[in-house]
């Protein structure tokens, strides 16, 4: 039974969680400014899917390429995440506090290599894609603050509480890629850029 196309029914635990394509941001002049998105950082790193099952912990690109094996330190953490669960989020090398895509292709100079998670698929078994991000963000929130005590290197990307004129001023301060902004109520659309996530880039 595949774990994502099934949204009623809990797969057996001895299965292997497989690929989902993850949503897609849409490129945007101007930010949406109502209180019916939530506005994220945008990382300048590897988007990435962690899935950990009775098998073990599978790390995938956004294209479905399995790197696991590249960064054995973050599939070490994610092995503290409940069985059947599977992650979105962001591969991020850090130096000297800041941001650098390009530690990522010589990772031994990083200082940190942190695994940002910024969304939940599946929970113990239960798809959540048509469930409203708001919610999904409940569930992933409260997992990544148990995992807390057991490994720094998987957090959770922060919903800010500020207007789209703050935070771009912040995001190129800091170094961050831009600014992305998510209706609260929607689905996680599989492989879609339907316009419910939206992207905006200060570089």
């Amino acid at each position: 039974m595949d774990k994502v196309k099934d949204r009623e029914t809990p797969a057996k635990s001895a299965e292997r969680l497989s690929f989902v394509e993850p949503m897609y941001a849409r490129t945007v002049q101007r930010l949406p400014q109502d209180d019916a998105w939530a506005y994220e950082v945008k990382f300048d790193g590897y988007r990435a899917l962690a899935g950990s099952d009775s098998t073990g912990v599978t790390l995938w690109s956004r294209h479905g390429n399995v790197f696991t094996d590249q960064f054995p330190q973050l599939a070490d953490a994610c092995e503290h995440l409940p069985r059947d669960t599977l992650l979105d989020g962001e591969i991020v090398a850090f130096k000297d506090g800041r941001i650098s895509f390009n530690l990522l292709h010589h990772r031994s100079s990083a200082q940190a290599i942190i695994f940002y998670a910024f969304d939940m698929i599946i929970h113990r078994a239960r798809n959540l894609i048509r469930v409203p991000l708001e919610n999904r963000r409940e569930i992933l929130a409260e997992v990544l603050a148990e995992l807390k005590p057991k490994t720094p290197l998987i957090c959770l990307s922060e919903i800010i509480g500020a207007s789209p004129a703050q935070l771009i001023p912040l995001a190129k301060e800091f170094g961050f890629d831009g600014i992305i902004a998510k209706r609260k109520d929607s689905y996680y659309e599989v492989g879609k850029r339907s316009g419910a996530w939206v992207k905006y880039n200060v570089r």
